[in-house]
């Protein structure tokens, strides 16, 4: 990862870890101002938009940019795991339970290919088995 990304990332992580102490809003101006300096199409950037809404409760604005990401092919399968989870919950809440059902049960599938490994793996079956 590039010193760039890293700095990137890092200040990602600090937004995040004020989650508690700002508004949703802010939460989610503050990762758009730091997805603005991504490429359009960064998995990454539109992983942590989706993120700040789902939290900020804007489960629909959520459901899009969790589509990008995951069809970006961009995602390290640990993010990839946490974005299918996500938007399977985001569906769940949404009413949308068989295209939930169908998201989640595809994350089962990743993890039995070779060299893919199992982060999430227990949280997938159980937004799966809350679905």
């Amino acid at each position: 990862m590039s010193d760039a990304m890293q700095d990137w990332e890092a200040r990602v992580a600090a937004l995040w870890q004020q989650v508690d102490v700002i508004s949703p809003k802010a939460l989610v101006t503050g990762i758009d101002a730091l997805a603005a300096e991504r490429p359009a199409d960064d998995a990454v950037a539109l992983f942590e938009r989706a993120c700040a809404r789902d939290t900020a409760g804007l489960e629909s604005a959520a459901e899009p940019l969790y589509r990008a990401a995951l069809a970006s092919k961009g995602l390290d399968p640990y993010r990839q795991a946490r974005a299918s989870i996500q938007l399977g919950s985001t569906l769940r809440l949404l009413g949308r339970l068989e295209e939930s059902e169908q998201l989640l049960a595809a994350q089962l599938q990743r993890y039995a290919e070779v060299g893919y490994g199992n982060a999430l793996y227990d949280e997938t079956r159980a937004i799966l088995a809350l679905t």
